[in-house]
């Protein structure tokens, strides 16, 4: 009937809409992340694998700095990460925190890149 059809029709859309967004996420040349509250990640994009490893063997990201991103977006900063080969890096990171439908944060997301050598 034509009520299925129309839904059919809009979950292939949603599912199109999905994938293209998943392959953008995989494309970018930053390295793009999700926090959970403690600040462990729970995602990251290829490039973050690349550099960081698997997200779920990486911990404390912002080491420590997860207190402040409640206040206020934590832009532009530099920070230091260590890399999967142990490696100090110097980036440029910024977090925004995830705001759900009743105002509530639930964990945050980010991207960072090489910062001044």
């Amino acid at each position: 009937n034509i009520m299925s059809q129309a839904i059919r029709e809009r979950e292939g859309k949603l599912i199109d809409s999905e994938r293209r967004i998943r392959e953008f996420f995989e494309r970018v040349e930053h390295v793009i992340f999700i926090l959970d509250m403690e600040g462990i990640v729970v995602r990251g994009n290829r490039e973050f694998e690349e550099l960081c490893g698997p997200a779920r063997n990486f911990y404390n990201l912002v080491s420590g700095q997860i207190p402040k991103l409640y206040d206020e977006t934590f832009t532009a900063r530099e920070v230091n990460i260590i890399d999967k080969s142990g490696n100090t890096l110097n980036v440029v990171m910024s977090v925004y925190p995830i705001i759900e439908g009743n105002n509530r944060i639930s964990g945050f997301e980010g991207y960072f890149f090489d910062g001044p050598s």
